[in-house]
C-alpha cells in the first residue's frame, strides 16, 4: 500500500512540474508543444521523467537494504567473535578444574602409597618418588599455558605409567613410543592423560591377569579425496582390557572423553577427532589427530 501510494505521489509530482514548464513557455512554444505529436513527445518526456524517478527511488532503496545487510553481517560476525572468544574462556576454565581435580587426588593416593613402600619397600619406594618428581617437571610448566610440546606430554604420561606400574606391581606393563622428529610439535596439555586413565580405569582394572597399554605418537596421512593428501599428529593409546563391549559399569560420567572431545573442538574446530575403536586383539583404541602446529622456538 505504501508502495502505491508513493507511486502516485510521484506522478502527481511528474504531472505538475510538466504542467508548470508548459504554462512558463512562450505561447507560440506552448501552442506547438499541445500540438498532437508534440503532446505525444510530451507524455512521452513525462514517463521517462516518471521512470527516472522510479529508477532512482529503487536505487535509494537497494541501498539502504544492502547498508541494512552489511549492518546485519557485521552485528553477526561481531556475535561470533564473542561466542568464540568465550567458548575459549570456557576451555581455559574447563582445564583450570580439570587440573584442579586431577593433581591433588593423583598426589595424595601416589605420596600415601610412596608412604607405604617406604616401609615395605624401600628401593620402590625410591623410584616412585623420583617418577613422582619427573612427572611433576612435566607437567607444572603446562599449567601456565593452554599448550604444550607433544614430546613434554608424552614425558608426563611415561612418568604417570610408571608411577601406575609400580602401584599395580607386575601386572601392569607399558609402552611409550613417540616418533623423532615431532617433539616439538604443539599439543594441548592432560589430553593423553586422561586417555590413558580412562584405560587404566575401564579397560585394565576391572580385568583378571596382565594388562598392556601402549602410548603412541607418530605422523598420519589424511585422505581429503585430493591429490595431496594432509598430514596429522596421530596420538593412540591402546590397551588389552576388557574392552568396549565388556567393560562393566563403573562409577565414571564419561566427563573425562566429553572434555577431550569439546577442547578438541574449541582448539581446531572440525581439524581435530578423537575416535575410540575396539582393538583388533580385543580391549581399545583411543586414537587423536590433530592439526601439525609447531612451538616457537624459546
Amino acid at each position: 500500500m505504501t508502495a502505491v501510494v508513493e507511486l502516485l505521489i510521484c506522478v502527481a509530482v511528474v504531472l505538475s512540474v510538466s504542467g508548470m514548464a508548459v504554462f512558463f513557455l512562450p505561447v507560440p512554444v506552448a501552442s506547438k508543444l499541445l500540438d498532437t505529436n508534440f503532446t505525444t513527445d510530451f507524455m512521452i518526456l513525462g514517463m521517462f521523467a516518471l521512470g527516472l524517478i522510479v529508477a532512482a527511488r529503487g536505487w535509494l532503496k537497494f541501498s539502504n537494504q544492502t547498508r541494512k545487510t552489511t549492518q546485519a553481517l557485521l552485528q553477526a560476525e561481531r556475535a561470533r567473535a564473542q561466542i568464540a572468544e568465550r567458548d575459549r574462556e570456557l576451555a581455559r576454565s574447563e582445564l583450570t578444574v580439570l587440573r584442579a581435580q586431577i593433581e591433588p587426588h593423583f598426589l595424595w593416593n601416589t605420596l600415601a602409597h610412596v608412604k607405604h613402600l617406604t616401609r615395605k619397600s624401600p628401593a620402590d619406594a625410591e623410584a616412585m618418588t623420583g617418577h613422582l618428581i619427573r612427572f611433576l617437571q612435566a607437567t607444572v610448566p603446562q599449567t601456565r599455558s593452554d599448550r604444550t610440546t607433544l614430546g613434554a606430554e608424552m614425558e608426563s604420561v611415561q612418568a604417570y605409567l610408571e608411577l601406575m606400574k609400580i602401584r599395580m606391581g607386575s601386572r601392569l606393563s607399558v609402552q611409550v613410543d613417540l616418533d623423532p622428529g615431532i617433539s616439538d610439535a604443539a599439543f594441548p596439555p592432560f589430553l593423553i592423560q586422561t586417555l590413558v586413565e580412562n584405560a587404566i580405569k575401564h579397560g585394565i582394572e576391572p580385568k583378571v591377569g596382565e594388562g598392556v597399554i601402549v602410548v603412541r605418537a607418530s605422523m598420519a596421512q589424511v585422505h581429503t579425496g585430493y591429490l595431496d593428501n594432509e598430514q596429522r599428529l596421530q596420538v593412540e593409546v591402546i590397551d588389552n582390557g576388557l574392552g568396549l563391549m565388556a567393560s562393566p559399569p563403573t562409577k565414571g560420567t564419561g566427563m573425562g572423553l566429553r572434555n577431550v572431545r569439546e577442547r578438541l573442538r574449541l582448539l581446531y574446530g572440525s581439524e581435530a577427532s578423537l575416535r575410540i575403536d575396539s582393538a583388533p586383539d580385543g580391549g581399545v583404541v583411543a586414537r587423536i589427530q590433530t592439526p601439525v602446529e609447531w612451538t616457537e622456538p624459546a
